[in-house]
């Protein structure tokens, strides 16, 4: 499982708040399933 720092974490969080993209699509995106975004949130 990878490891994320803080600033990458905000930055997902960041992505998914302007509404432009899923936790899905996120997920995908830095290689991780869908749960992982929505748990930082």
């Amino acid at each position: 499982m990878a490891k994320f720092s803080i600033e990458e974490k905000l930055a997902v969080i960041r992505r998914y708040k302007e509404g432009t993209e899923s936790y899905l699509t996120i997920g995908r995106a830095i290689g991780t399933s869908d749960s992982v975004p929505i748990n930082w949130a």
